[in-house]
């Protein structure tokens, strides 16, 4: 699986599956790579059986002033 640009073609071909972001300055190519990596792992999650509302291992601390 690869992440790449919508005028590379050289990855396309040696990749299975490919998700295709438009072409931008350089400086927000890492906005547009991580809002489809994390639709893709919450979809996994949800395949496989894990519950995405409440996350095991994760603690939660509340400081009252």
């Amino acid at each position: 699986m690869a992440v790449v640009n919508k005028g590379d073609t050289e990855i396309v071909q040696s990749a299975d599956r490919v998700i295709k972001i438009p072409e931008t300055l350089e400086v927000i190519t890492p906005l547009l790579t991580v809002t489809p990596l994390q639709l893709l792992s919450y979809y996994i999650a949800v395949i496989s059986g894990c519950d995405v509302d409440r996350p095991r291992n994760l603690t939660k601390a509340l400081t009252v002033e």
